[in-house]
């Protein structure tokens, strides 16, 4: 496993200890055995983006963050303003209307 599922782990930790949670009620309020959290907790377990997004939603909390590069990334240009803006609205009418 690579040292990132550790940092997770981790971070759960720091946030159950800090909201005075036992594993038990974080395995309730995810819907999970102890088994799996106790495993996901000694860092050997491969999370996925929606178990990570799940975790944050129960835990009311990030686990982990993106940055956002504003530099060329393997010869790519980061979205202009205006670009991102267009690219977040989704598409324009007309969209899938083509024969």
């Amino acid at each position: 496993m690579s040292s990132h599922s550790f940092a997770i782990a981790a971070r759960i930790s720091d946030i159950l200890k800090r909201k005075g949670w036992s594993k038990t009620d974080f395995a309730n309020a995810m819907g999970k055995k102890n088994a799996e959290i106790s495993k996901w907790m000694s860092g050997q377990h491969n999370f996925t983006l929606a178990t990570i997004a799940k975790i944050e939603v129960v835990l009311g909390e990030e686990i982990i963050t993106v940055k956002r590069c504003r530099k060329r990334v393997n010869g790519y240009k980061s979205f202009s303003e205006s670009r991102r803006r267009q690219f977040s609205e989704g598409p324009g009418p007309g969209y899938g209307t083509e024969k």
